[in-house]
């Protein structure tokens, strides 16, 4: 299991690229983001958090989001 607890940020185009071939992927009270760059999680079970709806943004970025 991957788990974010704290903000991930890429610089400019830069990706970010989170892979869970056996397990989630967890962002719990944290963001993901890359100002331009694209952002891909892949878990091979689930993506998950643990905030509220509207409290917490989990993933920003200007370029493209895969979520698989």
């Amino acid at each position: 299991m991957i788990t974010v607890t704290q903000n991930v940020t890429a610089d400019g185009a830069g990706m970010v690229d989170l892979q869970s071939n056996s397990s989630d992927v967890a962002v719990d009270g944290a963001t993901v983001s890359s100002l331009t760059g694209a952002i891909q999680v892949i878990a091979d079970r689930s993506i998950t958090t643990n905030t509220a709806t509207g409290t917490t943004t989990e993933f920003a970025t200007g370029g493209s989001l895969r979520l698989s």
